[in-house]
């Protein structure tokens, strides 16, 4: 899976400079692939190490331990490059130490539509990273309370409302849990499912078939990215349930590794060229900045983020050992 997620990571890339195809923004298309490939990843990780409620602490360190290392590196670049070289903007000057902890937390990135966090996402795709952390902070107590199947039921609910319009077709939608957990769910499904569990996917996922079809063929449906997202329930699904059932090797992982700073380093990189008058990239300006983004990338997960999963490796290992204790005591 690790070369589709940079696949995944690269389209983000190229749907930032503005590109389109087929007048649909495929960036979004890699969103939901990247939700519903987390529900499984995360699925998998908790019923290994964390399915019980005491050790949900240290699934949220270890979720901590992911994320923020390379995060907080690129924030802290991206802070420099404002406040620096960069053309003036507006609304960087509302950037105080307030939000910029706000920033450090990366949850209240997902809100950036409120009041509160209104133009202060320092790097602006992190409202998805936001979105990972609240599935984060939900997912270990749906599946060891057995919830899983009712919140899916209601998430997908709420996003048909979103679907037609009844409330914001792009929050509720696309942003935010509510409407998006279902998504993340229909990964978790892929994992030792049960009969229930392989009809649920693929009924939600030939609806979602259906439902592109409409959409497409229908203009005044067009709400929001809800053809974008619909699309991307649509390839998703098999692509993850395929890939789900192939070893991975060396390589795969290396680049499943590195799309993670490409996801976090992209906009500066497009940021930069802009700065060179880049503003709608050739094939070649496009290339380009791809291989500046994972160069840097893969810098970065060397020197950053490879020590931090070693010490997330031992430190699971330790919980793991101190629990094994516990039982034999018992």
């Amino acid at each position: 899976m690790g070369t589709f997620r940079l696949l995944l990571a690269i389209s983000v890339l190229i749907s930032h400079t503005q590109r389109t195809y087929f007048g649909m923004n495929f960036g979004v298309v890699a969103v939901i692939s990247f939700l519903m490939l987390s529900g499984f990843v995360m699925t998998i990780l908790i019923e290994k190490h964390y399915k019980a409620i005491n050790l949900v602490p240290a699934f949220y360190l270890d979720r901590a331990m992911r994320l923020q290392p390379q995060y907080l590196f690129y924030l802290l670049l991206f802070t420099l490059y404002f406040f620096t070289i960069a053309t003036p903007q507006p609304w960087i000057k509302a950037i105080d130490p307030e939000s910029f902890l706000l920033n450090v937390a990366i949850a209240p990135a997902n809100f950036y539509m409120l009041p509160f966090m209104s133009d202060q996402v320092i790097n602006p795709p992190a409202w998805s990273l936001g979105l990972e952390v609240c599935f984060y902070l939900t997912i270990p107590f749906l599946l060891i309370y057995r919830f899983r199947k009712i919140a899916f039921g209601l998430s997908l609910g709420f996003f048909l409302v979103a679907y037609v319009g009844y409330v914001n077709t792009d929050w509720f939608g696309y942003r935010l849990l509510p409407g998006t957990l279902f998504m993340f769910l229909m990964g978790s499904l892929l994992y030792k499912p049960s009969r229930l569990d392989t009809r649920l996917f693929w009924g939600v996922w030939v609806a979602a078939v259906v439902g592109f079809g409409y959409t497409i063929t229908n203009p005044q449906t067009w709400l929001g990215w809800n053809r974008e997202v619909l699309l991307g329930l649509c390839v998703a699904a098999p692509c993850i349930r395929l890939l789900s059932a192939i070893p991975s090797n060396k390589l795969d992982h290396l680049l499943g590794d590195i799309s993670y700073g490409v996801f976090l380093n992209h906009f500066l990189v497009i940021w930069i060229a802009r700065e060179f008058d880049v503003i709608t990239p050739t094939t070649f300006e496009l290339g380009l900045m791809i291989a500046i983004s994972i160069a840097c990338a893969w810098v970065t997960f060397h020197a950053i983020e490879l020590p931090a999963i070693k010490l997330r490796k031992t430190l699971r290992k330790k919980k793991a050992a101190v629990n094994l204790e516990a039982e034999q005591s018992t």
